[in-house]
């Protein structure tokens, strides 16, 4: 972050933290209403991520998304920014597309840095959340982090019962992320879900 910052790109900045903090799609950054979250964090303590979300769900389902110390960072940050730069609601100035921020703008300059820094893509940010959420729910590492089944090392009754607490889990996080799918939630975290 402090990277991008330094190279004057403090709304792609914005979007990485967001993304990292919050799980969100490049899109769902870009696009959140900023000023909306704020309040939804101080009522409920999350945010119902709705604009720039994948697959048409738009506004007619919610996805509320947990807001802790570092979202809530992130949040205030994309929020002073959105500010400064006479921003709208979101991260984008009023004569600006989507297009021109993400792919002539400065979310492509961002994505250099971002390489140099070895993260391939602000998706990366959101699989590593998603990682982070899974420890916090499961109170284990995800699959990936461990780099083996979450039930190796456990007789065949307690990998049951890990198996069974981590689908709940597992369908609570993919419904976080917008997917609602243990094997799109298997691509972010690794896991046995395929099956």
């Amino acid at each position: 972050m402090q990277a991008l910052e330094d190279a004057g790109l403090l709304r792609a900045s914005a979007v990485a933290q967001l993304a990292r903090s919050l799980g969100l799609r490049l899109r769902e950054a870009v696009l959140g209403d900023i000023p909306r979250w704020l309040r939804e964090r101080d009522e409920r303590g999350a945010i119902d991520v709705r604009e720039g979300t994948k697959g048409g769900r738009g506004k007619e389902v919610a996805r509320w998304v947990p807001v802790d110390g570092a979202a809530d960072c992130a949040l205030e940050n994309a929020d002073t920014i959105r500010r400064e730069l006479g921003c709208g609601n979101n991260l984008l100035k009023p004569s600006e597309t989507y297009d021109d921020f993400v792919n002539d703008g400065e979310i492509h300059k961002a994505r250099a840095i971002l390489h140099r820094h070895g993260i391939e893509g602000y998706h990366d940010l959101r699989a590593a959340w998603a990682c982070d959420r899974y420890q916090e729910l499961a109170d284990r590492p995800a699959p990936v982090v461990a780099q083996c089944l979450p039930s190796d090392d456990l007789t065949e009754e307690e990998a049951e019962a890990v198996e069974t607490l981590s689908k709940e889990l597992g369908l609570e996080l993919a419904q976080e992320l917008g997917h609602n799918r243990l094997d799109v939630l298997a691509a972010y975290i690794g896991s046995h879900y395929r099956g």
